[in-house]
């Protein structure tokens, strides 16, 4: 995509109303990368309540309580700052911290998050559609390369977690449970195969 159409969808898309957006969110399906990179991110989702299956994670909510939760949650206030807080997640994060406790780099916990931000990011108005994919997709075939399974990733999600918060947290305990329970379908994880080539549906 070249960068004068990349300006012209972001302001097209920053313009359109939010009853607009909610139409499209529920009329366009994702494909099986987009579903794949929003499942990683479910631990998070799932603890905010949110959808697993469009890009903003809740479009009832509008743009400017997004940018609120934005500013209060990560402390970015528009588009440059967001994209800066991508970026360090993508190449530093807290795994460069946390290497010499956890004996290795927990890409979960950054990755998983960078997700999370580029989608409300999406859902602020701060990125257009195709630059919050443009940041989740990568990070997505990145935590895919790294681990073997949804188990794996959701463990060194929750280790990443308790090294931040230094301890344990029985809500995300929890929530990562009934993700990984197979009689959960509800659980993305249930419906999205590891491999991409496998995903169901």
């Amino acid at each position: 995509m070249n960068a004068g159409k990349a300006v012209a969808d972001f302001f097209v898309e920053a313009l359109m109303p939010d009853w607009l957006k909610l139409r499209l969110a529920r009329a366009k399906p994702l494909d099986p990368a987009g579903r794949w990179a929003l499942a990683a991110s479910a631990q998070l989702t799932d603890l905010n309540r949110h959808r697993h299956d469009t890009l903003n994670p809740d479009p009832r909510v509008d743009s400017a309580q997004w940018a609120m939760n934005l500013s209060s949650w990560w402390g970015t206030e528009d588009h440059d700052e967001t994209v800066a807080m991508l970026e360090w997640l993508a190449a530093e994060g807290h795994r460069v911290k946390f290497r010499a406790a956890a004996g290795h780099d927990v890409l979960a916990w950054d990755l998983a998050r960078l997700i999370n931000v580029a989608r409300w990011g999406y859902a602020a108005r701060y990125l257009s559609e195709a630059e919050a994919w443009a940041h989740i997709l990568p990070a997505a075939a990145a935590l895919r390369e790294r681990y073997r399974s949804w188990e794996e990733l959701a463990g060194d999600y929750v280790l990443g977690h308790d090294l931040w918060a230094e301890g344990p947290d029985e809500d995300l305990t929890a929530v990562t449970a009934r993700l990984l329970d197979p009689a959960n379908g509800k659980s993305p994880w249930n419906g999205v195969a590891w491999t991409l080539e496998g995903t169901a549906g």
